[in-house]
């Protein structure tokens, strides 16, 4: 399962722009099943013209953990709740798709444990794995929850589903289990992840 932790440390700020809502906040936090990978986010929010129930929002992420890159994500949100105000907590639903270029990460010979079909360990690499870097693509469906306190503070949370297309691993043998593709599921590639952020903004 996939677990971030995000907490807000530089503002959010609401400015009203030919009937739209615009918010843009900062983030900091750990990602990844064992909370592994540290990320840093950027998010631009703004509200449909038509209808303000419905965002998008436009998130770039910088991970820094072992697969260091930059991942770029457009995000549709539908708010739900009798007034779509910024002063009012309600219910959302937000799916995503994004792409990202990511460094490859490289293993020395003897690190990478090998195991067979059936799970039977075989050893270790005998030659150093060199991965090129990883053009991929992700997208994902979450639900979420954001409250709305004083007019000033927001707690916003949501839990969903993620998808990444296959890293640029090389010399990768099918018949193996290996340490990379573990990595690669349990960071910042894993399929479900739970997001958590604490912010203000300016009306």
């Amino acid at each position: 399962m996939r677990n971030v932790i995000v907490l807000v440390f530089l503002f959010t700020s609401i400015i009203p722009v030919n009937s739209q809502i615009t918010t843009y906040s900062g983030s900091y936090g750990y990602a990844g099943a064992g909370l592994d990978q540290v990320e840093i986010q950027f998010n631009i929010e703004t509200t449909y013209e038509a209808n303000e129930r419905f965002t998008q929002l436009y998130r770039w992420r910088y991970a820094m953990g072992s697969y260091r890159g930059l991942i770029f994500e457009y995000n549709n949100r539908a708010y739900f709740g009798k007034q779509r105000k910024m002063e009012n907590s309600k219910w959302f639903v937000q799916g995503k798709i994004g792409h990202g270029l990511l460094k490859g990460v490289n293993y020395d010979a003897g690190t990478v444990p090998l195991y067979s079909s059936n799970g039977y360990p075989l050893g270790f690499n005998s030659e150093k794995y060199i991965d090129k870097s990883h053009y991929t693509i992700n997208y994902g469906l979450a639900v979420g929850y954001k409250w709305v306190f004083a007019d000033l503070l927001t707690l916003d949370w949501n839990l969903g589903y993620v998808g990444f297309t296959q890293p640029n691993f090389s010399d990768l043998s099918k018949e193996h289990e290996q340490k990379r593709i573990k990595d690669w599921n349990e960071g910042v590639a894993s399929k479900v992840e739970f997001q958590w952020s604490l912010g203000f903004f300016i009306d």
